[in-house]
């Protein structure tokens, strides 16, 4: 009997302990994100009231009424508030259903107000459960009125990358960004039901390879073609960022777009971020093998050859007039020929007689065949334009550009994936599409 019962309590015990470790696998990841950074007050206020505390679960410090606000403001090292009430941080919640806001904006979760690494600054930091932030996600980083398959196919990229990078930022006393540095979040000011459908449909899914998250970079319109993560970034080629050729995009505002610099631009441009180079004699353009420009080389007047990466020349510079790096100098011959390096003719195999891809395709990723785009002669047309491009030299002081597509082109291509889901295709074979070697893995 004692033998009995010293194995049912230990099966208990096991079993209990699986159902503790599962239901803590399953948690929602929870998320940092800095809203408002480095300033010198902040005011927070609630429709239904708010909560301060000195930390989650913590003392009830201060109860103010709906719509009432309440400032921040810090003095040295600690941070004061209404009534005297000093401390180094604060947790801030909602008093009833209400929704925290902040500069006219509101908030799903809780904030935590920090003193910044910067002297007598604050940063307010959104507390908040992942599924939750994508919802204020979603419609910022792609239009809400793209077809649902799109949406579900971006929702699954940025859940993977918000928990990829979910730490990139944890020195500064915050998770991520609420910025381009990280993904545009504009909490409950930027829900749309159509995003938000588009979340709970892939709730938990994330991409992977060899079982860990990806990185799952995004981007507006590739301009025909995505490029591979080591022509823009520094680091070793990824099995999943690896260029594809896309021609679904065409109906992106900026497929195709124009802009002019002037070698005073540039030179201003390069001395506001620290590159002393002085007057610029000559630039050369070195492409990639998607006709992106790799790096810009730079010849001075006084002789010195300088090299920078093509996606830094095009921050520093403004990517708002380089709206991507697949552009030429419209005085350039060859580029005024192709044309941007045009669409090359697909191989037949490749496409059903439409121009499609093949829709008996059911698998989450496409077979190597049917992603093959470009045949042998394709290559050497290519290699050809690269050729010439590689050896063009511009050397006018006023450069008119154009140029395709609208960001640094690696992974998703939004567009593109607009362009799949109105042909019918799935989340699940546009993902397979623009990050080879992956895998779709439910982990909450």
């Amino acid at each position: 009997m004692l033998n009995n019962q010293w194995v049912f309590q230990s099966l208990y015990l096991l079993f209990a302990v699986i159902i503790i470790s599962s239901s803590a696998m399953a948690a929602t990841p929870v998320l940092d994100v800095g809203i408002v950074l480095n300033k010198p007050s902040i005011e927070i206020a609630c429709s239904t009231g708010l909560l301060v505390r000195s930390q989650k679960g913590g003392r009830l410090l201060i109860r103010m009424s709906k719509n009432r606000k309440l400032n921040f403001s810090r003095t040295g090292k600690v941070i004061r508030t209404i009534g005297n009430k000093v401390g180094k941080e604060f947790f801030v919640e909602p008093a009833g259903r209400g929704f925290l806001s902040v500069s006219g904006k509101e908030y799903r979760g809780h904030f935590i107000v920090k003193a910044s690494v910067k002297s007598q600054s604050l940063n307010l930091v959104n507390q908040i459960d992942i599924e939750e932030y994508l919802k204020g996600v979603l419609k910022a980083e792609m239009l809400a009125s793209f077809k649902p398959e799109a949406l579900k196919a971006q929702a699954i990229v940025s859940r993977t990358f918000a928990l990829r990078h979910k730490d990139q930022f944890r020195a500064r006393g915050y998770g991520i960004k609420a910025s381009e540095q990280s993904q545009m979040y504009k909490g409950v000011s930027g829900e749309d039901v159509r995003t938000t459908v588009a979340v709970m449909a892939t709730r938990g899914i994330v991409l992977i390879n060899n079982n860990e998250l990806i990185e799952s970079s995004y981007h507006s319109c590739c301009g025909g073609r995505t490029e591979s993560n080591e022509a823009v970034w520094k680091g070793t080629p990824k099995p999943y960022s690896r260029s594809v050729r896309c021609t679904w995009c065409k109906d992106a505002p900026h497929y195709e777009w124009k802009a002019d610099l002037t070698y005073d631009e540039i030179e201003k441009a390069l001395e506001g971020h620290g590159w002393e180079l002085g007057s610029i004699a000559k630039l050369e353009l070195d492409y990639s093998e998607s006709g992106r420009v790799r790096y810009v080389v730079i010849t001075t007047g006084k002789g010195r050859e300088v090299y920078i990466p093509g996606n830094k020349f095009r921050i520093i510079v403004d990517r708002r007039k380089l709206k991507s790096l697949k552009f030429v100098f419209k005085d350039d011959p060859v580029g005024d020929l192709l044309a941007m390096n045009p669409d090359l003719v697909p191989s037949s195999s490749s496409l059903n007689s439409t121009g499609e891809l093949p829709g008996s395709l059911n698998s989450s990723t496409f077979s190597t065949e049917a992603a093959q785009f470009s045949n042998e002669k394709d290559m050497a047309i290519q290699a050809i334009i690269s050729g010439y491009l590689n050896n063009y030299t511009a050397s006018k002081k006023k450069l008119i550009v154009t140029g395709r597509g609208f960001g640094h082109g690696v992974g998703l291509c939004q567009w593109g994936a607009q362009g799949l889901a109105k042909k019918g295709f799935s989340f699940r074979k546009i993902l397979g599409y623009y990050y080879k070697e992956t895998k779709l893995r439910k982990i909450f």
